[in-house]
Order: structure tokens, then sequence, then C-alpha cells
């Protein structure tokens, strides 16, 4: 059976990232265009905000804007911050810790088959030893096809870097550029979901930056850090990151997709 899961980092829920927080509805137009065009089985939401309870009293319906019949909100935090998981098929699903924020692990029924999807999204802050010994614990837990998906807030050695360029370009937004590219460069993360078996499921001639995108760029600061990674299992039929007008303006991040069989 073939799935196509999209992911999707969505800069504050299609909200400003400073008080007033105000909606940016052009934003969500121009995604909600974007999916119904990839028309993705399941969708993978990081910086999901609003999508439940929060202290603001808004809410963003992404099953609704989105056209999905089954989701999930992970909250984490006692704010607006949290990861989604849409889907077409029905899907179980709940949080787990993961650091200092929860994670998302979920299951879709695909027939007589079942996706277990799990979704993570770890602080650009870290050094991620917390959120690694939480993500063993749930890998230990994996049985059959299962996904890993999200902004990981790494870069792979896959890819290749101007190191010394991409610390020039982030001068332009951060006082120490050698530190965010130190954190950047750590591989817990994806070290450890390749320890359980877990691949890159994007196509070596698919690989390109997914952040940021030409209406948040700044300097040279192109890297990729948002990530489907598949159990053994699976296997990958296409890849890509999306990158048209529409994705240069709906958010800083380009949405990602795989297509896989199970």
């Amino acid at each position: 059976m073939k799935v196509k899961i999209l992911n999707y980092n969505i800069l504050h829920g299609f909200h400003q990232t400073v008080a007033p927080f105000l909606f940016e509805k052009e934003r969500l137009e121009k995604a909600k265009k974007i999916i119904a065009a990839e028309n993705p089985d399941i969708l993978v939401l990081t910086e999901a905000a609003y999508g439940g309870d929060n202290l603001f009293q808004i809410f963003v319906d992404y099953k609704k804007e989105f056209n999905f019949k089954y989701g999930f909100f992970g909250k984490w935090g006692n704010y607006e911050w949290g990861n989604m998981i849409l889907s077409k098929r029905p899907l179980i699903a709940e949080i787990f810790q993961f650091g200092e924020r929860t994670g998302i692990k979920s299951r879709v029924r695909l027939g007589k088959k079942s996706l277990e999807i799990i979704v993570i999204h770890p602080s650009a802050e870290s050094n991620f030893s917390e959120e690694v010994k939480d993500l063993e614990k749930e890998l230990e837990k994996v049985k059959g096809s299962a996904i890993v998906s999200g902004d990981l807030n790494s870069i792979s050695k896959r890819d290749s870097y101007d190191f010394k360029r991409l610390i020039k370009g982030f001068k332009a937004i951060t006082n120490n550029p050698k530190l965010v590219i130190k954190r950047l460069k750590n591989q817990k993360i994806i070290s450890t979901l390749k320890k359980f078996g877990f691949y890159d499921t994007l196509k070596e001639s698919e690989v390109t930056s997914t952040i940021p995108t030409s209406r948040y760029r700044v300097g040279a600061t192109d890297i990729r850090i948002d990530y489907i990674f598949a159990s053994r299992e699976i296997k990958t039929i296409d890849s890509g990151v999306i990158k048209n007008e529409l994705t240069e303006e709906a958010s800083d991040h380009y949405p990602i997709f795989s297509v896989i069989e199970i």
C-alpha cells in the first residue's frame, strides 16, 4: 500500500511570533492551497500553535482548515505550542515526554495494515541529551512499519555545507553564530534514529534546504532541518522538498513529502 506523508513547520500556527500575535490569514490560505495540491494521506505539522486550549483563547481548527477527518494535537507547555498530526484514515494518538517538550506517537490504520508515526520537534537550544533518552524509550516499543517526522533542528552529514559561509550568514540573525552552527551539527537525534534502523527518506537527488523561504531569508542561512525517517521495512517511492511561489510565502520552512510503500 502506498501512503503519502507531508511534513510542514507552519511558523507559529500562521500567527505573528510577537505580541499581539496577529493572525496572518494570507499565509494560512496559501498553505491550504499547497496541501490541497499535494493531497497527502497524512499531514504532520510542527509549530501547530493554537491547535488546542491555550492561555490566549485563540484556536485554529487544523482538521477543518486542511480538510482532514482525523487529527490529534499534541500540546506542550501551558501556552499555545504543540505538534499536530492529520490523517484521512482513522488514527489513535497520544503525547509522550520529549525533553522539555512533548512528542506525538500515533498509529494510523491502513486496511489490514497499520503505520506508526512519531512526531518530534526538539528545541534549537537543547543539547538533545534528554530528548534522546525519551526518544529511545519510544523507539524500543516500535513494532512493524514506522515513521519519525518533524523539525529536528539538526543538519545531516548527508548534506554538504560551507560552514564558514553559514557562520557569516548567521551573523545577520544571531550574536553567536558559531554556537548556533555547533548546535545544528549535533547528531544525537539523527544518529539515534539510524541506530534503531531508520533511514532518511529524502532521495539524494532531492536534497536541498528546508529553511528559510524567500519571505524570511536573511543572509546565507539555507539549511535542511526537516525530515521524514522510515523504518527498514518501508520502501520510499518518491520524496522531495516543495518549492514554489506559494511555499515561499506560507511559512519560513518549506514542506517536505515522502511517498512510501508498506
